[in-house]
């Protein structure tokens, strides 16, 4: 299980889920003492609306939906109309879109009713915006004789979107001594996110547990995520440095595609220890992605490369024995 298994169960719900666009909160998380944590930008989505909707430039286009705007939202919030949640989880950044989340996050502090709250809670939560989070751990919080609230809230924070902003907003949860379901939710949006920020988190909480699972066991945690390249050097070093951690990081690498297979593969070359190889890659087998590249790459390395060990063989092989197409295999 990695992230795109949790992005697929979360897909049962972020039907009515909307993703979110991120503000700057003064939420300070490092590493390790005097380690500063650099900031990442978040990833974005395209819908092309017309008009009321100004698109993000990186993706496609859905012409299926309409637009909406503000003036639609009293009444689209009052019959949680689901199109009018589907534009707006499509582009949290349109034009009247600053209006709208005023409005949900209006509705959503004075709401009781279960459904309402329910939808009202995902859409902050996939706003891309670190207040709107905020305001979910604020009423979790106090929501202590709530249980069904809180089961609410912490489905929609375990589906945040965004990018550093929101992991800066996520980060002090998850620590050991947190209450245990927000930590959980925490975790488990950190691990949905790809961020230097968020990554840092989970190899903070990994070396708090000191268990050398880092919440693996739960399906979420630093062994369960992907990284965005510009993350890869760091989860790297992690897999490098011999660490409790360095084999949750050898499945983060695996994880997130075929350049942070290559970086893996390069930490097991260079470690002629077939002990900490066995180590590195217990268990990782299903975390390399069955892609043509990815397993192409592998193969090649089979049959050229005189440097890989029995124990690295076997890996190789273990992993095209898997490819569904039998090509590989």
């Amino acid at each position: 299980m990695r992230k795109i298994i949790a992005v697929v169960f979360a897909g049962i719900i972020l039907a009515m889920a909307l993703r979110h666009c991120g503000t700057p909160v003064a939420v300070v998380s490092e590493l390790g003492e005097g380690s500063s944590i650099s900031v990442h930008e978040t990833r974005s989505s395209s819908s092309g609306f017309a008009e009321a909707f100004e698109p993000r430039a990186e993706t496609g286009t859905n012409t299926s939906r309409s637009a909406v705007t503000f003036s639609e939202a009293s009444s689209a919030l009052e019959t949680l109309d689901e199109n009018f949640f589907a534009n707006l989880r499509d582009n949290p950044r349109c034009a009247d879109c600053d209006q709208i989340f005023a409005k949900i996050r209006e509705k959503f502090i004075t709401t009781t009713d279960p459904v309402q709250l329910k939808r009202l809670a995902l859409a902050m939560a996939q706003s891309e915006r670190p207040e709107l989070v905020l305001d979910l751990i604020e009423r979790f919080r106090m929501s202590e004789n709530q249980p069904s609230v809180r089961a609410e809230l912490i489905v929609a924070l375990e589906l945040v979107t965004g990018g550093a902003e929101v992991s800066r907003v996520l980060a002090p949860l998850a620590v050991p001594n947190e209450n245990e379901d927000l930590r959980d939710a925490a975790v488990t949006g950190l691990t949905g996110l790809s961020d230097l920020v968020a990554v840092e988190a989970l190899v903070r909480y990994a070396r708090a547990l000191g268990d050398g699972k880092g919440g693996y066991h739960q399906a979420m945690g630093l062994g369960e995520s992907s990284v965005d390249d510009d993350v890869v050097p760091f989860v790297q070093s992690i897999a490098a440095d011999g660490s409790a951690e360095s084999p949750l990081a050898i499945r983060a690498l695996f994880n997130s595609g075929l350049e942070p297979t290559k970086r893996a593969v390069e930490v097991l070359l260079a470690n002629g220890n077939e002990a900490e190889q066995r180590r590195l890659l217990n268990g990782a087998e299903s975390h390399v992605l069955l892609e043509p590249m990815t397993l192409e790459y592998l193969r090649t390395l089979l049959s050229t490369s005189d440097k890989l060990s029995p124990t690295v063989r076997e890996f190789f092989n273990e992993v095209l024995a898997r490819d569904p197409s039998g090509e590989y295999g």
